[in-house]
């Protein structure tokens, strides 16, 4: 239902054609983002972000252990926690309904849209609403990811005041492997903590539980150059589930092909020639270039892993969608008519996935046949990408 009304939303603000406050409002495109999900997302149409799409979330304190330190240079000081501070009423999150509630449902956030999406004919109403729904899957999962950072912070403050209190080495060692139980961490150097003086290490076994929770929520399996997708992966489902996988894979497809950036849009022949060109320039910049630019580009190569991606490419992704699809068609209580629909979805994705193959680049190559972390994060997220064939399998 709520994709039907957001159809009808965007329909109207393309008919319409000012994309001015008043005009959103009207469309009431907020409204029943509201009504559906319980989140205060107010959608707006930016002039300057062309094809794009993104939503503002709130952030945490950029010093917080949580935020990796390559990304803490982009946040701002501003405590996200603020809204939950003196709150009477927790948040929750409600996954059959796709709902949030509590406090949650107080927060505002704001989704932007570029103008130029709904000004392209080539974008249909429903590929714009997929678009609108994939970014309140990033809040939804901002939510669902709040509770356990929060919950993960009161059991690590609460594991230090006792540290504290506790006057003897025995129950303070206690204390940090009921720590390590409950959050399921292992303590670097329990024993020297635990044989600190209580007033010293207070602060001390707070960070420490903080930063080995943090480490262990952003990798479950020990290589990020999968899970750092999850965020990405976790807001396409969102769409799916509301009935937009379909038109969310057209859409995606037509953003790369505008955009052509990635390798799947391009034919193998040409391809080849891009790599290439791109393998005559690096040697030409080598060779040319003196010895600051050849280490420079060198070390360019040699520390950024390609693995380490925040999106599927286009056809793992489109396939992860499709799996999603053909999950749901195996509910046995749905009618014969939605899984007609169902499968003139996937039937729809597997014509974009044969228009697009992913290939690998002479990099990515190098990576995965000469870097031990990459041949690591390759092996991964083959072993991934076979799991979610098995779970999600056509059968």
């Amino acid at each position: 239902l709520l994709f039907k009304e957001l159809v009808s939303s965007i329909n109207f603000l393309r008919t319409d054609g000012t994309y001015t406050t008043s005009a959103i409002l009207e469309s009431g495109i907020a409204d029943r983002l509201y009504t559906r999900t319980k989140m205060k997302l107010n959608v707006l149409v930016n002039s300057k972000a062309g094809f794009g799409a993104y939503i503002i979330l709130p952030t945490i304190d950029k010093n917080h252990p949580f935020i990796d330190e390559v990304y803490r240079r982009f946040f701002h000081s501003r405590e996200g926690f603020a809204w939950v501070q003196g709150a009477k009423k927790a948040g929750y999150i409600d996954p059959k309904r796709g709902q949030v509630g509590g406090i949650f449902s107080e927060i505002p956030m704001d989704i932007h849209m570029g103008i130029s999406l709904f000004q392209d004919k080539r974008f249909t109403d429903e590929e714009l609403a997929s678009i609108v729904l994939h970014e309140a899957g990033h809040a939804y999962t901002y939510f669902l990811n709040l509770g356990t950072t929060v919950i993960s912070g009161l059991a690590a403050g609460q594991a230090a005041r006792q540290v504290m209190n506790a006057d003897d080495y025995v129950t303070r060692k206690k204390v940090i492997e009921e720590a390590e139980r409950a959050l399921g961490i292992e303590v670097p150097n329990s024993e020297e903590l635990a044989r600190l003086r209580a007033d010293k290490s207070a602060d001390g076994v707070q960070m420490v539980i903080l930063t080995e929770t943090a480490e262990k929520q952003k990798t479950e399996t020990g290589h990020r150059a999968y899970e750092m997708r999850a965020c990405e992966q976790i807001a396409d489902e969102f769409a799916v589930k509301h009935g937009a996988g379909r038109s969310l894979v057209t859409a995606l497809d037509k953003l790369g092909r505008i955009y052509g950036v990635d390798s799947a849009y391009r034919s193998m022949p040409m391809h080849i020639v891009i790599e290439m060109v791109k393998l005559l320039g690096f040697f030409f910049a080598m060779f040319f270039g003196g010895i600051v630019v050849g280490v420079y580009l060198t070390m360019g190569i040699l520390l950024n892993n390609p693995m380490e991606r925040a999106y599927d490419k286009p056809e793992q992704r489109a396939r992860l969608i499709r799996q999603r699809l053909v999950d749901q068609m195996k509910d046995q209580t749905l009618d014969k008519a939605k899984i007609k629909e169902l499968q003139d979805d996937v039937q729809a994705v597997d014509a974009v996935i044969a228009g697009g193959k992913d290939k690998a680049g002479l990099v990515e190559l190098f990576w995965e046949n000469f870097m031990s972390e990459g041949a690591k994060s390759s092996r991964q997220i083959a072993f991934n990408k076979r799991l979610e064939e098995l779970l999600y399998n056509d059968l």
